[in-house]
């Protein structure tokens, strides 16, 4: 039998500057790059590049260790950021709205 961890992280607001170490530091508690880790969008306003820094990074550490990033309940804009810099296409992006 295996086992795997599932984390979800829900992020609110911005991931910007000054909230990317934040998350950052909430994954590397969490997340040891096996299982799955979901980022809940839903009430995520705005990415920046520190943010888009953080979730390639998590992204990187999950490829490495068999696991996996999704991100969940991203809205427009953070989706069309997301096809636009190329990051659809290494991570799982479930329910747009």
């Amino acid at each position: 039998m295996t086992i795997t961890k599932t984390v979800t992280l829900a992020i609110e607001g911005r991931l910007d500057n000054n909230t990317s170490d934040l998350l950052r530091a909430a994954i590397e508690d969490n997340f040891d790059g096996k299982g799955g880790l979901f980022l809940d969008f839903a009430e995520l306003d705005y990415v920046s590049s520190a943010g888009l820094r953080v979730i390639l990074s998590v992204y990187r550490k999950a490829d490495e260790h068999g696991g996996s990033v999704v991100l969940k309940n991203v809205n427009a804009e953070i989706s069309e950021l997301l096809e636009m810099t190329g990051f659809s296409d290494i991570v799982v992006i479930e329910n747009r709205t």
